[in-house]
């Protein structure tokens, strides 16, 4: 945030992260580890979704929980997109 000695800017936030679960039920599901991947994710979070019929008992994923880390530009991430061109020109 300074350049050649001046401030420029300020951070805008000091998150934290950290991965909460319950392991509790990743075992009853028979899942041994978190997921690593985008792919495991998937798999685990359908693992965990419990049904009663047509209700959900347990959701494995809630994306529209309104978390700020669950907001879309935030979740591509993990898919690896590219917001320029190798010319440096927005996609």
């Amino acid at each position: 945030t300074r350049y050649e000695g001046t401030q420029c800017a300020l951070p805008l936030l000091a998150d934290a992260f950290g991965l909460y679960y319950n392991k509790d039920a990743f075992a009853e599901a028979g899942i041994e580890r978190p997921p690593r991947t985008m792919s495991e994710f998937r798999k685990v979070a359908a693992k965990l979704t419990e049904r009663d019929g047509d209700r959900v008992e347990r959701a494995g994923f809630m994306p529209n929980f309104r978390l700020y880390q669950n907001s879309p530009d935030r979740l591509f991430a993990q898919w690896g997109p590219r917001y320029f061109d190798a010319h440096g020109k927005a996609r």
